[in-house]
C-alpha cells in the first residue's frame, strides 16, 4: 500500500498521555529532537494544537503535527512522519486538519519554517500552495555541521465551505 493515499487514520487531537511517543517520533524525523518534557511544555501554551495520526491496527503513532495559533496568525512548529508511513497521505492530511483548526479559532495564515535543504517537505508544503516568503539565513544550527537556512513559507486560510 505504500505511495497510496489511505483514508482509514484520520487525525486526531493528541492527548497528555501521547507526549512520550511524539518525541520518540521527533527524534526519529530530526537531528534535534524534543525530548518528552520539551513536548509538554509546547503542548501546555495557551493556542498550541497538536494532532496525530495513528497505526489503524495499534495506538502507534504514524505522525504527528503541532501548531500554534495567536491571534490572526498560525504556525506549524512541528511535523513528523514515521518513515514505515511516509507517502501515505498522512502529512496532508494533519496540515489541512490543523489549517481547519486554526482558521476557525481565527487565523487567516499558516505559517512555517523548513530547512532549505529538505527536498521532499518543501515539495509537500508547494504541494499544498504554500508560497515563499523570505529565507533566515543559518536558523538550523548543529555543532560540527555548518548551519542551515530555513525557508519562511506561508499560505492564506479558507474555509472548506468556500465561505471567508
Amino acid at each position: 500500500m505504500r505511495g497510496q493515499h489511505i483514508t482509514s487514520a484520520a487525525p486526531c487531537n493528541a492527548t497528555a498521555d501521547d507526549t512520550a511517543a511524539i518525541a520518540g517520533l521527533h527524534a526519529q524525523c530530526f537531528s534535534l529532537p524534543w525530548d518528552e518534557a520539551a513536548v509538554a511544555d509546547v503542548l501546555r501554551h495557551p493556542g498550541s494544537v497538536a494532532l496525530v495520526v495513528r497505526a489503524p491496527d495499534s495506538a502507534r503513532l504514524h505522525g504527528y503535527i503541532i501548531g500554534r495559533i495567536v491571534a490572526d496568525e498560525a504556525e506549524i512548529l512541528s511535523l513528523g512522519i514515521a518513515e514505515e508511513a511516509r507517502r501515505l497521505g498522512h502529512a496532508s492530511g494533519l496540515v489541512a486538519q490543523l489549517g481547519e483548526r486554526a482558521y476557525a479559532m481565527g487565523a487567516a495564515r499558516l505559517y512555517l519554517e523548513v530547512a532549505a535543504g529538505n527536498g521532499p517537505a518543501i515539495a509537500l508544503y508547494q504541494r499544498l500552495e504554500f508560497k515563499r516568503l523570505g529565507v533566515r539565513r543559518g536558523y538550523y544550527r548543529q555543532a560540527g555541521r555548518m548551519a542551515e537556512d530555513a525557508l519562511l513559507l506561508g499560505r492564506d486560510l479558507v474555509s472548506n465551505a468556500g465561505v471567508d
